[in-house]
């Protein structure tokens, strides 16, 4: 007597369901890696695009400057005292902004910084943390700001 059977049995069932399982856990924790990574390397080029467009109004305009506030986690763009545009980093990407200190940066009419209103004289490092990874940026007295 042959019997047609037709389907899974449950063992098959089972089997199937925790391979999908472990796939679906390595997906999960390698997603959340490229988004810590993804979250820095957005904060970071936020940052390093605010100081260029500082620099670019100060070209234009005369006059610009760039205010990076670690007690707020905010880079804040000013001309003419006017705030034209301020990044939270915490609320717009999750990371933290680290530093020893406030900086600001006044640019010139020649696109660099004046040593009169920058309050640094030195290359600064500037942090960036979300989680447990962190990036750093260089801000130069000339009013640079680059990866590191």
């Amino acid at each position: 007597m042959i019997r047609n059977r037709a389907g899974f049995t449950v063992v098959e069932l089972l089997i199937v369901m925790i391979v999908g399982s472990v796939l679906a856990t390595i997906v999960s924790q390698s997603l959340g890696s490229f988004m810590e990574h993804r979250a820095l390397d957005d904060s970071r080029a936020a940052v390093i695009h605010m100081a260029a467009r500082a620099r670019s109004l100060a070209i234009d305009r005369g006059a610009a400057s760039l205010d990076i506030d670690p007690d707020l986690d905010t880079v804040t763009l000013v001309q003419a005292g006017d705030t034209l545009e301020v990044v939270n980093l915490d609320h717009d990407y999750g990371t933290d902004l680290i530093a020893d200190a406030a900086l600001s940066i006044c640019y010139s009419s020649r696109g660099y910084a004046l040593s009169a209103c920058t309050n640094f004289d030195a290359n600064q490092t500037v942090g960036l943390r979300f989680r447990n990874r962190a990036a750093r940026l260089l801000v130069r007295p000339l009013g640079q700001v680059e990866a590191l």
